[in-house]
């Protein structure tokens, strides 16, 4: 087994903390492909003299990039590099599916892991304000139990599953026993087992336009023809045009819609059900940004409604994740199926990635029965409220009447437009170049929808991850390169 040269490993000064730079060091040298399946890692204590830290550091990291299959280890012989990335859960063995379809790659394209939480990147959470030292003591807990050292089951433990249909009933009404979920490796894989398990080629997918790029990825790597359904400022998905479309599942973000941020009201949800019901179409609900929700409760989730109807509609798949609302590293989701729905979820996920570790599991399923994650969430529900608000009094501060803002108070991020100035693809490359993310609304687009927004002169930031000074001085920056 040979050893790796750690000569030129170093850590970025920018980063929070010590552990959290070296676990994207390290990561960064194996997708990269520098650090080569095999090679050992050096000793924890080596390491840690080389860099300077705690030993203790080298082990939180070594654990966490253990437990998400980047490395592994042997008794008597340490850590080394292992060949189960997570990055690869979407490819399809070549026994399975020989014939592997172009997809296209043009778009959010892989990145540097150190550049991934730049500020207003939208979609990454706030790593600062996690409560680290509580996750790792339950964490070591549940690490150091041997009997969950092996093999998992491929549905995901009973203890999460339980929490999770307990932690879904209380909070977004959604109706589901333990047996009804299926613990996946994020949010993006329970999407592509729920699409490959109720799609097939040919088949019609309604989606949201603008919407979630890998969603669009996946219904297209099935051979789905897509059907835009268009999403307005404001007011959100057209519902009037859902009506006379025929399709056989209907894609939604009804609780904080991407790019758009707006979401769907209890009305809209029950027209959405009734559509599927008359066309006899499959709902995949991907409760995107549920918890956080600053002007109004969230709405009930479209799962639990469809099943509390007269005529009670099953044909519901609920989609969630702990990437937002804990840690994007955690990649933890989940699928809630109808039952006659499981078996066929669970063989897809057997055939692409099999089992998640166990002690990980265990571990999130003591946080949320235990109330911490609930108190987590209440207290970052508080703290993106307050960085909200902050953005749009900078925006108003800086652009004035020149501001259109079109996202609801609710996520980790926010949509606006200008009147005049600059395209945002140039304001786009000129943040870039001071190291600041944001996309821009033509990346979601399925048509052009230049007839009811300036699509060119929209922007969306996150603000999940940033400082208020960070906030402040972004869109002071946005606002001169707009000029």
């Amino acid at each position: 087994m040979l050893s790796i040269d750690i000569g030129d490993l170093s850590l970025k000064p920018e980063i929070s903390t010590r552990q959290e730079a070296l676990y994207l060091a390290i990561k960064e040298k194996v997708l990269s492909g520098c650090w080569r399946p095999t090679h050992r890692l050096p000793a924890s204590r080596a390491l840690a003299v080389h860099l300077s830290i705690s030993r203790n550091t080298v082990i939180a990291a070594y654990e966490q990039l253990k437990a998400e299959g980047y490395i592994d280890s042997k008794r008597g012989s340490g850590f080394f590099v292992t060949l189960n990335a997570p990055e690869k859960f979407l490819a399809v063995s070549p026994d399975i599916q020989p014939e592997i379809k172009n997809i296209d790659t043009s778009i959010n394209e892989e990145i540097l892991a150190s550049q991934r939480n730049r500020p207003f990147r939208p979609g990454v959470p706030d790593l600062e304000a996690f409560p680290y030292l509580k996750w790792r003591r339950i964490l070591n807990r549940h690490t150091s139990r041997p009997i969950f050292a092996g093999q998992n089951s491929v549905q995901g433990t009973l203890a999460l599953r339980r929490a999770v249909s307990q932690y879904l009933a209380s909070s977004r009404s959604v109706e589901c026993g333990p047996e009804n979920v299926i613990v996946t490796q994020g949010a993006q894989q329970a999407l592509f087992i729920a699409a490959s398990a109720i799609l097939r080629r040919g088949d019609r997918v309604a989606i949201e336009d603008p919407g979630y790029q890998h969603a669009t990825k996946i219904f297209r790597h099935i051979e789905c023809r897509l059907q835009p359904i268009n999403v307005r400022p404001k007011s959100g998905l057209d519902l009037s045009q859902l009506q006379d479309v025929k399709a056989r599942c209907l894609y939604l973000t009804p609780s904080n819609q991407y790019p758009m941020g707006t979401s769907i009201c209890s009305s809209g949800r029950l027209s959405c059900i009734d559509w599927a019901g008359r066309n006899n179409a499959w709902i995949i609900e991907d409760d995107y940004d549920s918890e956080f929700q600053f002007a109004h409760r969230p709405h009930p989730s479209l799962q639990g409604l469809a099943l509390n109807m007269a005529d009670a509609f099953s044909n519901v798949i609920y989609v969630g994740t702990f990437s937002k609302t804990m840690l994007p590293s955690l990649r933890i989701g989940y699928l809630v199926v109808p039952e006659h729905l499981v078996d066929q979820c669970l063989m897809l996920k057997a055939l692409i990635t099999g089992d998640t570790p166990a002690f990980q599991e265990l571990a999130l399923a003591e946080f949320i029965e235990n109330g911490d994650y609930l108190r987590h969430i209440r207290k970052m529900r508080n703290l993106y409220k307050s960085k909200h608000d902050f953005f749009i009094s900078c925006l108003k501060a800086s652009l004035g009447s020149n501001h259109v803002l079109m996202s609801q108070p609710a996520g980790m991020h926010i949509t606006f437009g200008w009147l005049k100035g600059r395209s945002a693809i140039e304001v786009k490359n000129k943040l870039a170049a001071v190291d600041i993310t944001v996309r821009t609304l033509d990346e979601f687009l399925l048509h052009n929808h230049a007839h009811f927004f300036d699509y060119e002169k929209t922007l969306i930031a996150g603000f999940g991850n940033s400082s208020l000074e960070q906030i402040e001085r972004g869109v002071k920056q946005i606002s001169a390169y707009i000029q």
